[in-house]
Order: structure tokens, then sequence, then C-alpha cells
């Protein structure tokens, strides 16, 4: 028996091909000598249930021509059959993507170990909230990074 997971999740370092997104890559261990790309991706053809996507640009495109469509790392993974993908516009900070994973994981899995993907989207929202409100400098206060939506508003969902 082959076991098959329903969840994937990269925490790595993503690159945008401005040429061809289809080369687009996650930076794996081996991603010079053989890169993981959005092509690949896509030839893979499963039928699971979430890809979780920390990677710097895994949901954006440098082609102009392009700009409006999926042809990126999480469009990649929706089109390889994934009903859910989380994503990013921009480079992340690594302490705050692992706060929001980590707050995306506690509301989607349950007592039971059962995963409720179809609240990812919910759950996203709510981390990323709760992100920006941390972000949010109150009156007095001595936060480092006052309302800055470069912190929290990278964070994308793909799916239904």
């Amino acid at each position: 028996m082959i076991a098959v997971s329903q969840i994937v999740h990269f925490a790595c370092h993503g690159e945008v091909d401005a040429e061809d997104p289809s080369a687009s890559c996650l930076l794996l261990m081996d991603w010079e000598s053989n890169p993981f790309t959005v092509a690949d991706i896509v030839a893979m053809k499963v039928d699971s249930e979430l890809a979780y996507l920390s990677a710097c640009h895994a949901a954006s495109t440098r082609v102009l021509e392009l700009i409006d469509e999926s042809r990126h790392l999480a469009g990649g993974f929706q089109l390889a059959g994934f009903r859910h993908v989380v994503g990013t516009l921009w480079h992340i900070d690594d302490e705050r993507s692992a706060a929001v994973s980590r707050a995306v994981y506690e509301m989607i899995v349950k007592g039971d170990g059962n995963v409720k993907v179809e609240s990812v989207a919910r759950a996203l929202h709510s981390a990323v909230r709760n992100l920006r409100d941390e972000t949010t400098r109150a009156e007095g206060s001595s936060m480092k990074y006052p309302n800055e939506p470069m912190l929290w508003a990278p964070f994308v969902h793909f799916g239904a």
C-alpha cells in the first residue's frame, strides 16, 4: 500500500522566472541540478486537499502580459489537483510566516486529528487579521513595524 498525503507544506525559498513563469521553482536541496518547477508541479496530476507554500513569491509572476493568469507556483499546485493552495505574493518574513501557518493549522486540525480543509480560507483570513492587528501601532506603542501591510498582506488562498 502506498501512503498518500492529502496535505503538502513547503517552507523554503521560491524563485520567480521573469522570462518563463513555468520555470519558476521552489528552491529545494537540489534546486540547481534538479529544479522543482511550475511545469513539474502541473504534471503531477494528484487529487489532494491542501498545498501550503511558505515560500516567497509563491503566488506571483513578473510577466506583465500574464499578470492576470495563474502561471506561478500556487497556480501550478492548483492545476495539479490540490483543492486549496496557500501562497504568498512577495517576500515573507520567516517568523511571521511560521506564525501564520501555525495559526492556520491550529484552526483546521481538530482534536481527533482530522483536518477540516474546507476551513482553510477562513483560517488564513483569521491568521492574517491577527497578524495585521499585531503590526498596527497603538498610540504610544513601541512596535517595530507600525501599520505595515508588507508584513501581513502577502498571504493568499486559492481554491474553494
